[in-house]
């Protein structure tokens, strides 16, 4: 093995190690001058990348970055120890906040770089094997991680591993599946320098070459068995390379829906998109998208999330459905989210911005208030008002109808028109005008003008007394009968008699 760029250094000491789902490292020591070695140090931590080479059969094996140098130095020389990660390790650094809802996605949507918009900045590729890419998710997906730990998670759901291919100088690659896409080869035992074969419910093997032969999760027959190679160790031993592959032994692919462990929750604000449900349970479709939060909501698809009042019940409970267009707040886990409250988006309206007051409404003047000494029900310009003592109810602007009701009475108004019940009787007005029906008589009265029913007749105007008759008109008395006039009495007919 050669490192290009180092490789007219002594490197006494070189360790290569690559694991399935995980990021290749790079150890190796190297002695300079004192003068030179502060140029060495420098390269920790820049872009300039470091690229291992198998010089037997000028081939890649690692391309990464330098991310430590180490520096001893002594009288002679100066010893540097570097540490270097594979350029995949770009993937795993930001932490990314993604929903997935789509119930129809699967595998290989998700793990996608159309989905995983983040990898292409990192330069770095992702691929699903065929065997696993078309596997189901058909629940709410959160990822609150890294790409490379969510595709660690969901790989292992599916029984498959995300291995690092960090042999291409351009770019690095992703892979998903059970094992990579590579032909299966033999290893021939005479070739071995060490064989270790271990039975068990998971069978697994060890062998240690001369020569950098084979690629981590590439299958190999070993032994008239299959494996996968899930570990690679290169070190440099006695000025010799030694590479050691650990295997284990392949099983059979699943099938099915994936079941990804729950690892995560939070709460998260959306917008519904649709309130319309077709089932009627409560249920909204959200979209999560915020870029305040820094939430991208990835599929087109959304999943019908339950709306979780305080009290649901079998068939009723408390029902205030979000509409759309609404923000609202949702609990949000792995194969799991409910909508748990709508988000304010304007002020209180003032009726309602007293702390004291309590109340309930929604955006079109609905309105039930709790205040200190009564309870109001508000529709618009309409309300009900009820204390210890009274039920108002009005219709309408303030000219509108009106209804007071307390223990004794009842009053109806309506513009200048009011009636009064109570347990004396009824009373109805407009204006100076009224009507009285009680016990004692009914009483029609105007400004000075009155009729009295009662035991008595009594009619009284301040003005004149008209009666008129198109026919007869009789006037009998079973006492005396008394007309009386300040001035002219007067009687005038073709014919009068008086008997």
């Amino acid at each position: 093995m050669k490192i290009r760029g180092w490789d007219k250094l002594h490197v006494p000491s070189f360790r290569l190690e690559k694991r399935a789902d995980a990021h290749s490292r790079l150890t190796f020591c190297v002695s300079v001058l004192p003068d030179e070695a502060d140029r060495y140090v420098h390269e920790a931590g820049s872009h300039v990348p470091i690229c291992v080479m198998d010089d037997e059969q000028d081939r890649v094996v690692f391309v990464g970055k330098i991310e430590a140098v180490e520096r001893a130095s002594s009288v002679a020389d100066c010893q540097l120890t570097v540490e270097a990660t594979a350029a995949t390790l770009s993937a795993d650094t930001t932490v990314q906040r993604r929903v997935f809802q789509d119930p129809e996605k699967t595998l290989g949507d998700v793990l996608s770089a159309k989905a995983l918009a983040s990898l292409d900045e990192a330069k770095v590729s992702i691929e699903c094997a065929s065997g696993v890419k078309g596997r189901k998710l058909p629940y709410l997906l959160l990822q609150q991680e890294t790409d490379f730990a969510f595709a660690c998670r969901l790989a292992a759901a599916a029984g498959a591993h995300v291995w690092c291919v960090d042999t291409n100088e351009q770019h690095s690659k992703l892979f998903v599946g059970a094992s990579r896409d590579l032909p299966e080869r033999r290893i021939e035992e005479r070739d071995c320098i060490r064989l270790r074969v271990a039975q068990g419910t998971v069978p697994h093997a060890s062998v240690t070459l001369g020569a950098y032969a084979y690629e981590l999760g590439q299958r190999v027959e070993l032994c008239g068995r299959h494996y996968v190679i899930d570990h690679v160790l290169v070190e440099r031993v006695h000025g010799s390379d030694r590479v050691t592959y650990d295997m284990t032994g392949m099983t059979k692919a699943e099938d099915g829906d994936l079941i990804v462990s729950a690892l995560h929750a939070a709460r998260l604000t959306g917008k519904v998109v649709n309130a319309n449900d077709q089932l009627h349970g409560g249920r909204v479709l959200v979209d999560f998208n915020d870029k305040t939060e820094g939430v991208t909501d990835v599929t087109p698809g959304k999943l019908w999330l339950p709306y979780r009042p305080p009290y649901a019940g079998q068939q009723g409970g408390i029902v205030f459905l979000p509409e759309s267009g609404d923000l609202i707040e949702a609990i949000v886990s792995d194969r799991d989210a409910y909508v748990t409250t709508e988000l304010r988006a304007k002020p209180l309206p003032q009726e309602c911005q007293d702390p004291i007051v309590k109340y309930i409404g929604n955006n079109t003047k609905q309105r039930v208030f709790w205040r200190p000494k009564s309870l109001e029900l508000w529709s618009t310009d309409t309300n009900i008002v009820l204390d210890d003592k009274n039920i108002d109810m009005t219709v309408g602007k303030t000219n509108g109808a009106k209804i007071h009701v307390d223990e004794k009475n009842i009053v109806l108004t309506v513009g200048k028109n009011r009636m009064t019940l109570n347990e004396q009787g009824i009373q109805l007005q407009r204006g100076t005008s009224e009507v009285v029906l009680s016990d004692t008589g009914t009483y029609l009265r105007r400004d000075s003008q009155q009729i009295a029913l009662d035991q008595n007749v009594q009619i009284k105007s301040g003005g004149t007394i008209d009666a008129n008759a198109g026919g007869a008109a009789n006037l009998h008395a079973g006492g005396a009968l008394k007309l009386d006039a300040s001035g002219t009495a007067s009687l005038n007919g073709s014919h009068v008699e008086l008997a």
